[in-house]
């Protein structure tokens, strides 16, 4: 066994010890005789666009998907040195604008690619040519974002233009996934991130596991979205602040060509076996709550707080009864025209009339 082979052997069994969240699937939509390619989301209102083919065609459409639905907007894509397009490296909705984009992987001359844009309701295409070799497009919801084939990051301007972001690591082919000011990448190696900083942040090291080109990986919830490019009937949930991945397969999966995100669910879109094409509708329930810690040691008693300011001064009390009267002085008279005075028993004296 090789060393990647190893490494992907072992990462495999540590997803599968890792407890995986209870997956609810059902069919979103029947894409009939469509086959689908890339997948995005419009982030503001839930409506799915895809890129297809129809039946045995080879011919490139985008077709519009909502809850049981399938509307074609543009029926066969152009190519650049004529004919038709048949398949893109990267799709995208910027939903600021109401535009998709996608890029015309090898339009030439040589490995030169070509970044097209179109209203989501119908319309004119307009093309830009040609761009370098790019291999993804993303929409973060601030930002476009795009990436070559070799590991260079860059912005999109709302002209198809190209700004730099720097390079990270050597690959051979990548796919993207923009949040805001982040930049989610999967390559030949694992995946990392682009910090708002410009700094990069490994999440997990994976040699030769997730599929690249294109729209094969989303952002939402936590978590980095991959298809893995060997096992068709599942995907990598990765947590964006690094951890062990978990793969998520369903008996419904069988051939997946792409993910997206919106409001808690993650969608995918199946080829199927040739005949039965499906958006599959995944809803991952929240892990159940850990066990109660222990209750943590008493707290160190505080200081002393300040006195409190004087109390208001308190009302007028109640009259007293009156005091008792003071001793009456009592003269008795005589006969004799003698008298003596004393007053309750305190001395005496001579009075006359």
């Amino acid at each position: 066994m090789s060393f990647q082979w190893a490494i992907r052997a072992a990462l495999l069994a540590a997803a599968a010890a890792a407890p995986a969240y209870p997956v609810s699937v059902t069919p979103f939509v029947n894409m009939g005789g469509y086959s689908p390619n890339e997948m995005t989301i419009d982030r503001a209102t839930g409506d799915i666009y895809l890129s297809a083919t129809a039946g045995s065609s080879s011919t490139l459409s985008i077709v519009k998907v909502t809850a049981g639905n399938l509307t074609t907007i543009y029926s066969s894509l152009p190519g650049t040195t004529g004919g038709v397009l048949t398949y893109t490296n990267g799709f995208t909705i910027d939903d600021s604008s109401n535009q998709l984009w996608w890029n015309n992987a090898n339009a030439g001359p040589g490995s030169l690619t070509e970044l097209s844009r179109a209203p989501a309701t119908g319309g004119a295409i307009t093309r830009n040519s040609p761009a370098d070799d790019l291999d993804s497009l993303s929409w973060s919801g601030t930002m476009l974002y795009a990436a070559h084939y070799a590991g260079s990051l860059y912005t999109v301007t709302s002209m198809g233009g190209l700004s730099s972001l720097g390079f990270f690591r050597n690959t051979s082919h990548l796919a993207i996934a923009g949040d805001g000011a982040i930049l989610y990448v999967v390559d030949d190696a694992g995946a990392y991130r682009r910090n708002a900083d410009g700094s990069f942040t490994v999440l997990v090291s994976a040699p030769s596991t997730y599929r690249t080109n294109g729209s094969r990986a989303v952002v939402g919830g936590g978590h980095l979205y991959a298809l893995d490019r060997n096992l068709l009937n599942g995907f990598w949930q990765i947590p964006t602040s690094g951890g062990t991945p978990t793969f998520i397969s369903d008996g419904a999966f069988t051939s997946l060509q792409a993910v997206g995100y919106f409001n808690g669910s993650v969608y995918a879109s199946d080829r199927g076996d040739g005949t039965g094409a499906h958006v599959w509708r995944v809803d991952l329930a929240t892990g159940a709550p850990g066990p109660t810690g222990a209750t943590g040691p008493q707290g160190v008693t505080g200081p002393q707080g300040a006195t409190g300011p004087q109390g208001a001064t308190g009302p007028q009390g109640l009259k007293g009864d009156p005091g008792a009267n003071g001793a009456t002085k009592i003269k008795l008279i005589q006969a004799s025209g003698t008298g003596s005075a004393f007053a309750l028993g305190l001395g005496s004296g001579k009075g006359t009339e």
